[in-house]
This record gives structure tokens, C-alpha cells and sequence, in this order.
């Protein structure tokens, strides 16, 4: 805050509380446009201005996430008939006193293309999680310093290939 008066933990919660009903009314406006666009699709489908495209089935391909150990080793990444998307999830934790870290900004990056794929934060549990294609990944977790910790920035690489179902990373310590 710019006038450094402290406040009380009502006022806090107070403000979370206005910051909450503005998302559920945001929420519920854009529910109801997402009907309405159905609604208007159904009636274009039904009009024959439309036609209805066929629900296609994806079938599961085993998958595996191994973090890479050693930089300098590129591990090799095959994806039987295209890229499929692995759910990846880990969690994140301080090494002092192994506490989730909460809402840490998590960057996944592309190592071949340099694309950003993913930017998400961690959960209350430390948890984040990210659906993206099989291939070689650079994760950037970055946290700023509060009243308690000291801020960090942390950045490693992970291979996601086939092998199985979604997959949790080890957990990380900062």
C-alpha cells in the first residue's frame, strides 16, 4: 500500500469479499453469453445455415514425465500419430520448512520453439498443473518476497513422453 498504514484483518477480508462477488457476477455474465452463443448455434444447426460437426473421440496414449537431470542430455520425444496433450501437475514447496508455496507464477516454455504453452500460478496446496503436448519443457517458477520469505526465481527443464496417464512431478524445494 502507498500510505504504509497497516490493515486490519476485517478490512482484508472485506476487499476479498468485493473481489469475489465481482468474479461470480463476471462469471455469471459469461455463462450466460456462452448460452446465449449456444443457443444461437442450435438455432443456425436447426436452420441448416450451420451444420453440426461430429463429436470425435480421442483415444488415451500412455505418457510419462521425467524431469531431465543433466542439461546438456536432450532426451529424445516420440508421439505416436501427432502430439498429444499429457496433463503435468507438481508441487511446489519451501525448503526451509517444506510449506506450500501459493501463488508462485509458473511459466511452461517450449524448449524447441521457445513458446510460452502454459502460465498459470500454484494453489493454496502448492500445486500447479498444466495440459500440454509431449516434448521437452522449460519451467520457470517465480515467487516474490513477502513479510516471511525471501523471493525466488526457479528454472528447470522436463522431458513429458509416453508411458501412461497424467503424470506429477516430483515435488520441487526453494
Amino acid at each position: 500500500m502507498s500510505d504504509n498504514k497497516e490493515r486490519s484483518a476485517s478490512d482484508v477480508l472485506l476487499s476479498i469479499e468485493e473481489e469475489v462477488k465481482w468474479l461470480v457476477a463476471w462469471a455469471k455474465s459469461t455463462d450466460l453469453v456462452i448460452k446465449m452463443m449456444s443457443n444461437e448455434l442450435k438455432l443456425l444447426s436447426h436452420a441448416g445455415i450451420v451444420k453440426p460437426q461430429p463429436k470425435r473421440q480421442a483415444l488415451p496414449l500412455p505418457t510419462a514425465v521425467t524431469e531431465r537431470p543433466n542439461p546438456a542430455h536432450k532426451p529424445t520425444v516420440s508421439s505416436p500419430g501427432g502430439k498429444k496433450h499429457v496433463t503435468v501437475q507438481q508441487r511446489i514447496v519451501y525448503s526451509q520448512d517444506q510449506r506450500p508455496v501459493i501463488l508462485a507464477d509458473v511459466k511452461v516454455f517450449s524448449v524447441e520453439s521457445g513458446t510460452l504453452m502454459k502460465h498459470t500460478r500454484t494453489n493454496a496446496s502448492g500445486f500447479w498443473d498444466a495440459k500440454i503436448p509431449m516434448g521437452l519443457y522449460k519451467i520457470e517458477i517465480k515467487k516474490g518476497p513477502n513479510a516471511n520469505k525471501k523471493g525466488f526465481l526457479k528454472k528447470y527443464e522436463v522431458a513429458v513422453t509416453a508411458d501412461g496417464g497424467a503424470q506429477e512431478l516430483e515435488r520441487k524445494a526453494v
